[in-house]
Formats: C-alpha cells, sequence, structure tokens
C-alpha cells in the first residue's frame, strides 16, 4: 500500500507534486523526481520529511526529493531545495546523510595501523587519518574526519558472524562490501561474502 498523499499531482510521469494545503506551514509544494513503482516504494518518512523541507523559511518554488529518495536525518536522502541568501537557512541536514549505524565498540582502522573505538571519537577526533577502501581500484586509502553523529537506533540491530568468528553488530541498513558490491546487512544470507581487514592491529 502507497504511503504517497491522496491529493499528490501528477505533472508527468516521473514527477508528482505534494501541494502546500497537504501540511500546515508548507510555504512551497514539494516534488518528488519518481517512476510511479519508485514512488509507491518510498516510505512514510520521505513524505514527512521533503514536506518538513518545504516550511522552511526562504525556501525558493519547491522541496526537491530524488529517485533515490528514503528516510535521512532531518532532510531526506535525496532532497534538494535552495534558499534565498537574506532570509534563508543553513542546515547541515540539507547535503544528506544516512542513519545507518555501527554500535560504539565497533573498531576504526587508523592511518598508522592501529584501531579505535569509534566511541572514542565523541570525546575527541583523532588528528590522525582512518583508512577506507576505494572500491574503483580496490585500494587502500585515508582521509581526516570531519564531522562525528550518534544516535541511538530505532531499528533492528544485526549481529553477523563470519566463519572465522569474527563478529560485527550494526544496523539492518548499514552496508557492508562484497567483494562486488555494497549490500544492506539486513540483506546479507548465509553464505555471502563481507570485506574484513585482515590485520588486527595493535
Amino acid at each position: 500500500m502507497s504511503n504517497i498523499p491522496k491529493d499528490t499531482k501528477k505533472v508527468t510521469d516521473f514527477i508528482w507534486e505534494i501541494p502546500t494545503s497537504f501540511k500546515q506551514g508548507m510555504n512551497v509544494p514539494a516534488r518528488i523526481y519518481a517512476s510511479k513503482k519508485l514512488l509507491d516504494a518510498m516510505d512514510r518518512g520521505v513524505i514527512d520529511q521533503v514536506t518538513n523541507v518545504a516550511c522552511l523559511p526562504g525556501i525558493q518554488k519547491y522541496a526537491f526529493c530524488m529517485p533515490d529518495g528514503h528516510w535521512g536525518y532531518g532532510f531526506p536522502i535525496g532532497g534538494v531545495a535552495s534558499f534565498d541568501v537574506d532570509t534563508g537557512v543553513i542546515s547541515p541536514g540539507g547535503i544528506g546523510f544516512d542513519i545507518n549505524c555501527v554500535v560504539g565498540d565497533t573498531k576504526i582502522l587508523c592511518e598508522y595501523g592501529y584501531y579505535k573505538e569509534i566511541k572514542e571519537f565523541e570525546q575527541e577526533l583523532p588528528l590522525e587519518k582512518i583508512s577506507y577502501l576505494d572500491q574503483e581500484n580496490n585500494q587502500k586509502k585515508y582521509a581526516g574526519i570531519v564531522f562525528f553523529l550518534k544516535k541511538r537506533s530505532t531499528g533492528k540491530v544485526l549481529r553477523i558472524t563470519t566463519e572465522y568468528g569474527e563478529q560485527i553488530m550494526l544496523t539492518k541498513d548499514h552496508p557492508l562490501y562484497t567483494g562486488e558490491k555494497m549490500i544492506e546487512a539486513g540483506k546479507l544470507r548465509e553464505g555471502d561474502c563481507v570485506v574484513l581487514h585482515p590485520f588486527e592491529g595493535v
């Protein structure tokens, strides 16, 4: 059953408009770019969030949501909006970030080969860079941390145990790398492969 409001207007086969009458305080309509199939599959949170964006001061013309729209932190992921430079707002949520999470004692590999638990970053971000995998060329690279977000999960937290005994705890929407593609943890099945760093660190 679709979560799309009944008064949503079909502008084209791939543009859907939610009018300002949908929610008190909307300054502009909200527009979603998607096929009917994608639109019907979007969760109610997308509708709530994109219409909340339409209520922000200084917003211009429309609050937009792209075909990849899904529940975000403030804006929906895939949300787009422009604001008047004098009367509008600046929101870090506007750039979009996912809320999939790992637990506090998850080990994060730093540039010089040692691990820190992610909860330690809450008190002080490390001066060193952290390690990550560049999926385009399968090379290990390093980057600095500019933002740390802590949030209590409102959904399921999974514990994944590999055949070698390693355990990973994370929310079901957190992506893992299989060696070929990223897949949400909740969609993994017994026998699937996940890529882990082989070095335990010091």
